[in-house]
C-alpha cells in the first residue's frame, strides 16, 4: 500500500480550519492531519485540546487532539505539507521558519498573495528580516488552479486566494483574457457575503444584532482583496471598483460584476467564451443564460457558479458569481492545490464513497442504494444479447434477469462495498432478495410486458438496522423477489425511493453519472424544482429513464 502524505494544519479551530480538516479526514491519499495550536492558551488545565470539544459534530469519531506547534514534533512525525489557517500577521511570521524546515506550505491567509509593496500595505506587516521577506513573496505561487494549474505543482508556498477575489477573478478572466471589456468605462464588482467571512473572532460589526435583518457595505476602497484582484486580473485599482457587503447568513458569497464590453456581442459569444476558458475545470461551473447562480446552489461545495445576463444593446454585461466561501473560497481550493502539489486529481478527497463514509461517521445512518444500467447494457453486448426499453425501462425477459443479478448484485454490488471499505467504514452488500428485505409485484407500462420488471410493494428495513448498530454501511442492489419466487429487476430510484419511506430517512440523495438534466439545447440545468417538470416532460426535455 502506498504510503500516505503526512499533513499538519495549524489553525483548525477556526471556520476554514474546521472545514479543511473535514476535508483532509475523508482524503484518500493523505493520513489524518495532525492539528496545532500556538501555544497552550486555550486548554483545559491538564495541556490537552480535542477539536471535538469545541466542534461537538466531531464526537463520537475518537479524539481530534490539538498540539502545541513544535517544530521537531512535526519533523519526526513526518508531516511534509503544512496548512496554515491563521491570521495574517500569524502566517506572515511561521512563514520563514516553515520553509527553514523544508516544509511545503499553503497559507489560506492573506500574507503571502501579494507581490506589488503598495497594495501589500494594507496589512500593515513589519518583517523581522526584510530579506527573507521579500524572497519568499517571489516565491509564493498565487494558488487558484484554474489559472496557475501549470505553476502550483512545483511551488514551495501556495497562497491560497481570499474568499472574495476567488469569485471576481474568476468571473472577470476569460473576459479580459479575450481582450473584451471597455477597462476605460471601469468595472464594478458588488460582492455580498455571509458572517462567517468576518472570521471566528467576534466583533462589534459582526454580533448579532448587527448582522441581523440588516445588510451593510463596508471597506468600500479599502478592502484588502481589492488589491489582489487588481494583480491577479492586470488591472490597475482605478480601472475597478469593489464593495463587500455583509449578509444575515452565516456563509456564501455572491458577487455582481458590471462590465461594459468593447464591441456588441451575442450571449452565445459571451458564454462560449466562458466555456472555452473554462473547459476541464472540474470546479467551475457555467450556467446556460438567462439562468442565474444563487448562493444555496454551491453552499457545501467546492464549485463558484458563473452566470450572466447582457442587456439588449449587447454591450452592458452582468456576470454572478457564487461560491461557498469556507470551502471553494478556503479550505476546498486548499486542498485542490494540495492534490496538484502532489500529482493528484484536483477533486480528490471530493469523492463519493469519502463523502458516504464522512456522514456515517457524523453520526448519519447511510444507505446506499444502487443500480447499474451502463454496466449492464455492456455485459449484456458481450454475450450478444440486445437492450431495449419501453420509457426508460429495460424489457427484461429470463436470460437478461440472470445477467443482471450476476452484474448488479455481483461485480456492481462489490464495487461499491470495496469503494467504502477503502474509504474507511465496513459496508455489506445484499440485493432486495436477501433476507426478504424488498418485496416486487410485476410491472407493465402502457400495456406492455416488460418480462422480470418489478416495483416495490413491500420493504423489511429490520437488516439496515442491524448493520448500522455494528457501524456498517448497508449497500444494496436493486433487485427484489417476487411472490412467485422470481427475482425482479426494479428502477433503483424508485427502490431508492421506497428504502427511504420504509427507513424514515430525513434525506434522499439521487446520484448520476451524468452531468445532470439537459435543456433543449444540451445545456445542463443546473437546479430543477418539481413545478419544473411537467413543461419539462411535455417538451421531450425528460424522457426515458429520467421519467418520474
Amino acid at each position: 500500500m502506498a504510503t500516505k502524505l503526512k499533513v499538519a494544519v495549524l489553525g483548525a479551530t477556526g471556520y476554514s480550519g474546521l472545514e479543511l480538516t473535514r476535508i483532509l479526514l475523508r482524503h484518500p491519499n493523505v493520513d489524518k492531519p495532525v492539528l496545532l495550536r500556538r501555544s497552550a492558551d486555550s486548554d483545559n488545565g491538564n495541556g490537552h485540546v480535542n477539536l471535538a470539544d469545541i466542534f461537538p459534530a466531531l464526537s463520537g469519531n475518537g479524539k481530534y487532539p490539538l498540539d502545541p506547534l513544535s517544530w521537531p514534533s512535526l519533523k519526526q512525525k513526518g508531516v511534509d505539507l503544512l496548512f496554515l489557517a491563521t491570521p495574517h500577521e500569524v502566517s506572515r511570521a511561521l512563514m520563514p521558519e516553515a520553509v527553514e524546515q523544508g516544509m511545503r506550505v499553503v497559507d489560506l491567509s492573506g500574507a503571502w498573495r501579494l507581490k506589488q509593496a503598495q497594495h501589500r500595505a494594507v496589512y500593515g506587516f513589519k518583517d523581522a528580516d526584510a530579506t527573507t521577506a521579500a524572497e519568499l513573496t517571489d516565491k509564493a505561487v498565487y494558488g487558484l488552479p484554474e489559472l496557475n494549474s501549470d505553476r502550483i505543482p512545483s511551488a514551495t508556498i501556495v497562497a491560497n486566494p481570499g474568499c472574495y477575489a476567488t469569485t471576481v477573478i474568476l468571473a472577470l478572466a476569460p473576459l479580459l483574457k479575450a481582450g473584451l471589456p471597455d477597462r476605460e468605462k471601469g468595472i464594478i464588482a458588488d460582492s455580498k457575503s455571509g458572517v462567517s467571512g468576518a472570521g471566528k473572532e467576534p466583533s462589534s460589526r459582526t454580533h448579532f444584532v448587527s448582522v441581523a435583518d440588516n445588510l451593510s457595505a463596508y471597506g468600500v476602497f479599502t478592502h484588502r482583496h481589492l488589491g489582489e484582484i487588481a494583480e491577479q486580473l492586470q488591472l490597475s485599482t482605478n480601472e475597478i471598483t469593489f464593495t463587500p457587503h455583509l449578509l444575515p447568513i452565516p456563509r456564501g458569497i455572491l458577487s455582481t460584476i458590471y462590465v461594459h464590453l468593447k464591441q456588441p456581442m451575442q450571449a452565445a459569444q459571451v458564454e462560449s467564451c466562458y466555456r472555452d476558458f473554462y473547459k476541464g475545470r472540474r470546479f467551475v461551473r457555467i450556467f446556460a443564460n438567462p439562468k442565474l447562480p444563487e448562493i444555496q446552489f454551491s453552499l457545501n461545495t467546492n464549485y463558484c457558479d458563473l452566470g450572466f445576463c447582457l442587456a439588449p444593446d449587447g454591450q452592458r454585461l452582468v456576470i454572478v458569481s457564487c461560491e461557498d466561501n469556507l470551502i471553494k473560497g478556503a479550505a476546498g481550493q486548499a486542498v485542490q492545490n494540495m492534490n496538484l502539489m502532489h500529482g493528484w486529481p484536483e477533486e480528490e478527497g471530493h469523492k463519493c464513497a469519502r463523502a458516504i463514509v464522512e456522514m456515517a461517521k457524523d453520526g448519519h445512518r447511510v444507505a446506499v442504494v444502487h443500480g447499474g444500467g451502463t454496466a449492464l447494457t455492456r455485459t449484456l453486448k458481450l454475450l450478444g444479447k440486445q437492450s431495449d426499453f419501453i420509457n426508460g425501462l429495460r424489457i427484461t425477459d429470463a436470460e437478461t434477469r440472470d445477467v443482471a443479478l450476476m452484474v448488479l448484485a455481483g461485480m456492481v454490488n462489490k464495487k461499491v462495498v470495496a469503494a467504502v471499505v477503502k474509504a474507511g467504514l465496513p459496508a455489506v452488500g445484499f440485493c432486495g432478495g436477501d433476507g426478504m428485505t424488498f418485496r416486487a409485484r410485476k410491472k407493465e407500462t402502457l400495456g406492455y410486458d416488460l418480462g422480470f420488471v418489478g416495483e416495490i410493494c413491500a420493504v423489511e428495513p429490520r437488516w439496515f438496522e442491524a448493520i448500522w448498530n455494528e457501524g456498517g454501511v448497508p449497500v444494496l442492489s436493486s433487485l427484489a423477489l417476487g411472490s412467485d419466487g422470481e427475482y425482479y429487476n426494479v428502477n433503483a430510484d424508485q427502490m431508492a425511493s421506497a428504502c427511504a419511506i420504509a427507513c424514515k430517512a430525513d434525506t434522499l440523495i439521487f446520484l448520476t453519472d451524468v452531468p445532470g438534466v439537459k435543456d433543449a439545447d444540451g445545456v445542463v440545468i443546473p437546479w430543477l424544482n418539481t413545478k419544473q417538470v411537467p413543461a419539462l416532460i411535455a417538451g421531450s426535455i425528460i424522457g426515458g429513464g429520467l421519467l418520474p
